[in-house]
């Protein structure tokens, strides 16, 4: 196993950086992404704890929703394996909704309104869900926002979102 470091800037800021971890042998496309702590600001992967994650767009669950876009449905079936006409508990197991139970992390789910691909209510569900879990769990909704809003580093949606996401990670630091 490998661990390649890649960072963001041209002008290396070294918080402001993506770990990959490549296996040996790879048998499906499949990612985990952390964010070390508190964000690109005050984190490290040397003080990583679980505490609480962040959510841009969703979804909550892998199950089937319709409509669902096609790529997306190919993607989740790559990633597992298996198909949606198999009706495969999988895609139920893999849902982050699944892991919304005692030792889950607090959650802030920053959802997009003009959100063309996954559907609002499942992040909803599992909002209530951790939050009946005596969770902190907050969902802020960026109606002008439409997927990928997030990107934009530096556009005014994006600050807007910072505005909420900040201070959502400096109460964990």
């Amino acid at each position: 196993m490998e661990l390649m470091t890649r960072y963001y800037d041209e002008d290396i800021v070294l918080k402001r950086a993506v770990d990959i971890v490549c296996p040996a042998q790879v048998s499906r496309r499949v990612a985990l992404f952390y964010i070390h702590g508190g964000g690109w600001r005050a984190g490290a992967r040397d003080g990583f704890h679980r505490h609480a994650c962040v959510s841009i767009n969703g979804p909550a669950t892998l199950e089937k929703w319709e409509p669902m876009h096609e790529g997306i449905k190919r993607d989740i079936e790559n990633l597992l394996g298996v198909t949606y006409e198999e009706e495969s508990p999988l895609f139920r197991d893999a849902s982050p909704m699944a892991y919304a139970e005692g030792e889950a992390a607090d959650f802030l789910f920053l959802l997009a309104g003009k959100e063309k691909f996954f559907p609002h209510s499942f992040i909803y569900e599992m909002s209530e869900k951790l939050q009946r879990l005596s969770k902190r769990s907050e969902v802020v909704l960026f109606p002008e926002a439409e997927h990928g809003f997030f990107y934009g580093v530096g556009s005014p949606l994006q600050q807007e979102a910072l505005t909420v996401l900040e201070p959502f990670l400096e109460s964990y630091a």
